[in-house]
């Protein structure tokens, strides 16, 4: 079983799995943070926003991952990861998709900021839940396979919006988020073990 499998030198799927999804994670985390800055300007031109009012949109979005850092990741310990990534999945998808409904620049501040404090609240247990389920041998490796979820998000968000917006526009890019986040949200609901450290 899993327990008996951390002191192996192999490892088992599901802690495979949990790496796995550990890493989509981690890769929609790069695609929520960095989409809003692909967009930014096409935002900027349809709303007639200055400089400053863009730069809000941005600056709301960390300071909902600040919260987040500080107030939800934190509850991972005392009330699960696993409850904790639904929560933060949850103020994800659903920032994603308001965005894609939005018509005032003031939901649009609020959309960004409940989306950063989902990321915020999940980004810190990442590396911890893959280092607790991977075995001894690999769970340096396994982190780091983790850590480089949030770059290549980042980088194939690029190569998507390119694409996607001359076709369908900007808001588009942020239903097809707000999609692949509500997958993961089904993925860990009904696929992810608890947290063997909040289970022991």
């Amino acid at each position: 079983n899993y327990c008996t499998n951390r002191m192996k030198n192999s490892m088992s799927w599901l802690q495979i799995g949990v790496v796995a999804l550990c890493f989509l994670l981690n890769f929609n985390d790069g695609i929520d943070v960095l989409l809003v800055s692909f967009t930014g300007a096409e935002i900027m031109k349809e709303w007639a926003l200055t400089n400053a009012e863009l730069g809000y949109i941005f600056s709301m979005g960390l300071l909902g991952m600040t919260l987040g850092c500080f107030f939800i990741a934190p509850l991972g310990d005392r009330v699960g990861r696993r409850l904790i990534f639904l929560i933060s999945l949850l103020c994800i998808s659903t920032g994603m998709i308001s965005v894609y409904f939005s018509d005032t620049y003031t939901f649009l501040l609020a959309c960004r900021f409940l989306t950063g404090l989902g990321i915020g609240g999940i980004l810190p247990n990442l590396a911890t839940l893959a280092a607790e389920f991977a075995n001894e041998k690999s769970r340096d490796f396994s982190v780091g396979i983790v850590q480089g979820g949030w770059p290549l998000g980042a980088i194939l968000t690029g190569f998507v919006v390119a694409w996607v917006f001359p076709l369908l526009g900007w808001r588009a890019t942020f239903l097809i988020a707000s999609a692949f986040s509500f997958a993961l949200l089904l993925l860990v609901y009904f696929f992810l073990p608890e947290s063997p450290g909040f289970v022991s």
